[in-house]
């Protein structure tokens, strides 16, 4: 899991060979792998958020140009998703780490994060400034920023793949309690937030692990992850409040 870009990178490089690309392979896998980043970057920003807030993706613009007019409520709870992510923190959320949430702040961290990672995993693999044309300026945070701004913009109605998977669990779980369900055997055993699945972990949670092979802090990913962990831990209980 650890290499999964770079097994990527390599599959994409042995390919693009076999079709007789010659010397412009190694520039068109960069650039693939460019490519990589930027969607990772769309889905690590787009997903959680949209999950916690349950909206869909056009909600996201105004808070993410920082202009979100107020703290945003929360479509599974009561009050604004600032309160929402103190009683997280509280249930030791986030690290166990307290503080003031700002969504505008987190989606913009979750980018400055993924920057880093992306820019520290091209110098690893041999490729500091990407071998693809304008890579280091679609890798910083002003680029990848302008990406998600066009994402968010061209799927603005479209629910995401997250709310999906969790407004599918609490849908589920509401089904059970009305028909009087049982948990399965053997639920007792599994985590809650481990019985909404959802590709948190290959999101956010990738971010973190990579920023922790290259030891680059990734605080706001960590956040978001432990956030959509501790939602889908609620779902998975019955304890959202508005279902």
């Amino acid at each position: 899991a650890d290499e999964a870009l770079h097994d990527v990178h390599a599959v994409l490089a042995r390919t693009l060979a076999d079709a007789g690309l010659g010397g412009r392979t190694a520039a068109t896998a960069s650039a693939m792998r460019v490519e990589l980043w930027k969607k990772l970057c769309a889905n690590c920003v787009i997903n959680p958020a949209t999950a916690l807030l349950r909206c869909r993706n056009g909600a996201l613009l105004g808070p993410f140009a920082g202009d979100g007019g107020g703290a945003p409520a929360s479509g599974w709870y009561r009050g604004s998703l600032a309160a929402v992510t103190d009683r997280f923190d509280a249930r030791g959320g986030n690290g166990g780490r307290r503080g003031p949430f700002s969504l505008g702040s987190a989606l913009a961290g979750v980018v400055d994060e993924l920057s880093a990672v992306a820019a520290a995993d091209f110098s690893a693999a041999g490729d500091p400034a990407g071998c693809a044309p304008d890579a280091a300026s679609a890798l910083s945070p002003d680029g990848l920023c302008g990406y998600v701004r066009e994402v968010m913009g061209a799927t603005a109605g479209n629910v995401s793949s997250m709310l999906q998977d969790v407004e599918r669990a609490a849908a589920d779980r509401a089904s059970s309690s009305l028909g009087g369900g049982t948990a399965q055997a053997g639920d007792a055993a599994t985590p809650a937030s481990c019985r909404v699945p959802t590709e948190i972990e290959y999101l956010n949670g990738y971010v973190r692990q990579r920023g922790l092979a290259y030891s680059i802090p990734t605080p706001h990913n960590d956040r978001l992850l432990h956030y959509v962990q501790m939602l889908c831990e609620d779902i998975s209980l019955g304890n959202v409040e508005q279902l």
